[in-house]
């Protein structure tokens, strides 16, 4: 009797991992593992799991991509996000244009208007320095670009003599970019500067307009209000809480904190403002803009 039983032990201990592989085998085939619990469902992960991305027909096997900024992207009629000055407080940092990108997380959404635009940008020597970017924006989006510097210009001078009724005829802007203040903050011209501010945006009319003010190199608390106060605040970027670096001047931006000034406009005219257009993030740079330059009105 002692060598059939050992026999039979022989065989059942060869049998049972067999049986156990095969359990195994047939619970994972319905989704189930070992230490998973029975009731979790097929394909959901544990805590601590990760889940794997699924395939659809159309992207199996392609990278997955990432979604365009939706403060910038507006690639249909519809972008969301907000964005604010404040936001873009921090965009003439080393790392703006990538703040710029982000400029708004999905927090709503808003039209935006996907057509073309004749973009117009005047004002004082502070163009310049943002200019090569606008321009990049405009080849990115299918805008055209146009403008006209006039150094050491105020309110006052754009406002009179009919020189902005003449460009604003000629080149029949879809879009206006007004950059003007700097010069008026020195400028016993402030004291009666609403006047002046109402003549310009009346002779802009119903056109897209937007305002950006001045950067913040003096106290200029009360011109901004005013500022934002006549032109509406869906109108008025208010440039005074962007921190930036000057060429030395104390006034002026550098070549890169203006470019990336123009970012923080873009990501503002796109998610807050009350006239958004397409201001996609530029990935070429365009060729050197052209602008009509006048010497100082004084």
């Amino acid at each position: 009797m002692g060598a059939p039983r050992r026999r039979a032990t022989i065989v059942v201990a060869l049998v049972l991992p067999v049986v156990a592989a095969a359990t195994v085998a047939v619970l994972a085939l319905g989704g189930f593992a070992p230490g998973r619990p029975a009731s979790a469902a097929p394909g959901v992960p544990e805590p601590g799991e990760h889940a794997p991305a699924a395939a659809s027909p159309s992207t199996a096997g392609a990278a997955r991509a990432e979604p365009p900024s939706p403060a910038l992207a507006a690639g249909s009629p519809t972008a969301t996000g907000t964005a604010t000055a404040s936001t873009a407080s921090a965009l003439l940092g080393p790392t703006g244009s990538a703040a710029a990108s982000a400029a708004a997380s999905a927090t709503g959404s808003r039209a935006v208007d996907p057509a073309p635009q004749r973009i117009f940008v005047f004002g004082d020597s502070m163009v310049i320095n943002m200019l090569q970017r606008l321009a990049d924006y405009a080849l990115e989006n299918g805008h055209e670009l146009s403008a006209a510097i006039w150094y050491g210009s105020t309110s006052a001078a754009w406002g009179s003599g009919g020189k902005l009724e003449q460009l604003l005829l000629q080149r029949d802007p879809t879009f206006v970019l007004v950059v003007l203040g700097s010069s008026e903050m020195t400028s016993v011209e402030t004291k009666i500067g609403a006047a002046s501010i109402q003549r310009v945006i009346d002779v802009i009319g119903k056109r897209k307009w937007a305002w950006v003010g001045p950067l913040h190199w003096r106290d200029d608390a009360v011109y901004n209000a005013m500022l934002e106060r006549l032109n509406g605040a869906g109108h008025f970027f208010r440039s005074t809480e962007i921190k930036f670096r000057d060429v030395g001047d104390h006034v002026h931006p550098t070549p890169e904190a203006g470019a990336k000034w123009a970012d923080a406009i873009a990501a503002w005219i796109v998610a807050e403002s009350d006239v958004p257009i397409r201001m996609a993030l530029p990935t070429r740079v365009a060729p050197k803009p052209n602008p009509l330059v006048f010497p100082p009105p004084y």
